[in-house]
């Protein structure tokens, strides 16, 4: 092993994967999306309906043809019965096993609704560590990552898969002969947090494999909790009807829904589960997976959601191109996304490559920036809702954010108001990451040259104008003498908002006092 291969990862690399055939490999990279060695599996509906007077075999048929519906709606969204009609063979099954409990499934649809308080969250360790991924920001960094995969493990091959990266809560669903037993959060990497009956409430997450088998002796599927994009703008439009606080961003009310001890609370979000990699496989009897590719075709075939749009890549320079149609495309995903990720294809190879200290060396990010736009502040309403709470929100001329339509902003409070220095009139920047979120203001005046970076005296006096909570218009009126426009000046876009938001906390105060 050459001096560069031991510095550049601080270890050795371990031994080159075995060279394949170049015709199977030409196959694999052609032929991407070609089904997976798993078996088929019969058609649930084509099953034989049992007799009522044989509840047992009638226990196990509802069991198949309820989770197979589930997946119909859930999963592929195209549902073939009514929901009257699951409702029906839902009530019929939980019957059932009220009376004959010792003839429940492990996987029974009735397991994912959810039960009484749980008394906390236990942590465990993974059996192999959940790593995070290192990031690059430019084609440069990209291909100095290839180039050290390279020297690290020459026989590696160059072809990619590739998704995007989602903004979810990282998690771990461990199966066992084809059944969930248990799911852990990434937390620290080393040790997640147990979530395994609110795992179960997510109608994406298959309770059992789907196919004939045979299926892994244990399988650890890892992948991302979601809420879509539509699904949080329902949930805020309601939260906002009921005067409840809006929630920040989907990546934290998944992680919020996911960690609550009444299990109830989180089969009321509409979470998705999405699988991408695997932990520990010990495949037994079933076909093991050669490649990422053929992977995320398996993961579909057990019944589990992936990240859309998924692509092998053949080489880095596709790669490259398949980021940048990300980076367009990305309003138009049904999720939240902060970039794209590429892994070595062949598992062989990325087991050879291995991990450093804190990353794999066979798999990075691209980050992109936040989703940001200008437009004008022209508003700023204040919410009073059911406890009081006084929220002052943004009203904005319409922008589209990452594909949505944005009027509204949170400002969160009177601090973030005086903080900020917002007036209306400003022109702000708006921040999409879930819930729209305004970072900065500028007055007509000056906002051309911090557009340009202009770095002309002039511009850095309007800085330090702004800086002392001086609008350029009220040194405008004060210099002509007119102190009365500077008053209005002041009081519009100064006090106005304060005092709206004050006058409205009296306004609760005293009906407070009055209900006492």
């Amino acid at each position: 092993m050459s001096p560069e291969q031991l510095s550049l990862f601080g270890a050795p690399a371990a031994p080159a994967p075995k060279k394949r055939a170049e015709k199977e490999a030409a196959e694999k990279i052609v032929a991407p999306s070609a089904a997976s060695a798993a078996p088929a599996s019969v058609d649930p509906l084509s099953l034989p309906e049992p007799p009522k007077d044989r509840p047992q075999e009638r226990m196990a048929w509802l069991t198949t043809i309820l989770e197979h519906h589930n997946y119909l709606y859930h999963t592929l969204d195209k549902p073939v019965i009514s929901d009257d009609q699951y409702d029906a063979l839902f009530r019929e099954l939980k019957a059932l096993e009220e009376d004959h409990p010792q003839w429940r499934s492990p996987h029974s649809p009735t397991l994912r609704v959810g039960g009484g308080l749980l008394g906390g969250l236990p942590k465990q360790r993974h059996r192999q560590r959940m790593y995070g991924l290192d990031n690059v920001f430019s084609a440069e960094e990209w291909q100095e990552f290839v180039a050290r995969m390279q020297r690290a493990l020459p026989e590696a091959p160059l072809a990619f898969w590739c998704d995007p990266k989602l903004d979810g809560l990282a998690l771990e669903i461990i199966y066992e002969d084809g059944v969930l037993q248990q799911a852990l959060t990434r937390g620290d990497g080393e040790e997640g947090e147990v979530v395994t009956e609110a795992v179960r409430t997510i109608r994406t997450v298959p309770l059992r494999l789907r196919g004939a088998g045979p299926f892994p002796e244990r399988l650890e599927v890892r992948g991302e909790v979601v809420i879509y994009k539509k699904d949080f703008a329902a949930i805020n439009e309601r939260r906002e009807s009921l005067g409840q606080k809006l929630l920040a961003n989907p990546r934290n009310a998944a992680a919020g829904a996911l960690r609550q001890l009444d299990v109830a609370n989180t089969q009321q979000m509409p979470l998705r589960f999405l699988a991408y990699s695997l932990g520990e496989a010990r495949w037994g009897q079933a076909e093991p997976c050669h490649f990422q590719h053929e992977l995320a075709t398996r993961l579909r075939d057990y019944g589990f959601l992936t990240p859309p749009d998924g692509k092998l890549c053949a080489d880095p320079a596709a790669v490259e191109a398949y980021v940048e149609s990300v980076r367009q495309g990305r309003a138009d995903f049904p999720m939240e996304i902060d970039g794209a990720v590429a892994k070595q294809d062949d598992l062989e190879a990325q087991e050879a490559l291995g991990f450093t200290a804190r990353a794999p060396r066979f798999a990075i990010a691209f980050k992109f920036p936040a989703m940001q736009v200008h437009t004008r502040l022209t508003g700023i309403e204040i919410q009073v809702g059911r406890t009081g709470v006084l929220t002052p929100v943004a009203q904005l001329e319409p922008v589209a954010v990452g594909g949505v339509m944005v009027t509204r902003a949170t400002l969160h409070n009177e601090d973030e108001i005086l903080a900020k220095d917002v007036r209306v009139g400003d022109t702000v920047i708006v921040q999409r990451a879930g819930l729209p979120r305004l970072l900065k203001f500028w007055d007509d005046l000056n906002y051309g040259n911090l557009l340009v970076g202009a770095n002309s005296g002039s511009n850095h006096e309007t800085l330090a104008q702004r800086q002392n909570g001086i609008h350029t218009k009220l040194y405008e009126a004060l210099a002509s003498g007119d102190t009365e426009v500077a008053c209005r000046a002041v009081y519009a876009h100064y006090m106005e908002p304060i005092e709206r938001m004050r006058s409205a906390n009296s306004a609760v105060q005293a009906a407070d006092e009055a209900a006492k």
